[in-house]
């Protein structure tokens, strides 16, 4: 149950990128939407990317999945023409909730807060180049 060590989260974090990937493979084989494709791609960029940061250093997963919801928003909303105010109101503020959560309880500096949101605005941005 202690997921804690670095090793336990670096296995789950790699058998979770099979279903990923094998989504990826399906959409991709059933000739779906590009924008359905970037998302799903950049998602598992994100995910690897966390994964090889674990090998180092422990970051915020959490953060990592609400900033790439940000990242996509910010990248999906001049495609699709939306105002994504609304959205993104809410979705920081979630963010900010859950990370002040993870800092008072201690299971993550504010420093591996920070991280895991960059890396997951980062990547989820990286949706318009897959598009």
């Amino acid at each position: 149950r202690d997921l804690g060590t670095r090793n336990k989260r670096t296995v789950i974090y790699s058998l979770t990128l099979f279903p990923y990937i094998s989504c990826l493979y399906l959409i991709y084989r059933f000739n779906m939407p590009g924008s359905m494709i970037g998302i799903l791609v950049s998602a598992t960029f994100t995910l690897i990317v966390c994964t090889l940061a674990n090998l180092f250093w422990k970051i915020n997963i959490h953060m990592a999945g609400l900033g790439f919801l940000i990242g996509i928003i910010i990248a999906l909303s001049p495609i699709f023409y939306i105002n994504p105010i609304v959205w993104l109101s809410i979705i920081i503020l979630w963010a900010g909730i859950s990370g002040t959560c993870s800092i008072i309880s201690k299971h993550h500096t504010t420093f591996q807060v920070i991280a895991g949101e960059v890396i997951g605005i980062g990547c989820g941005l990286l949706a318009n180049f897959f598009i």
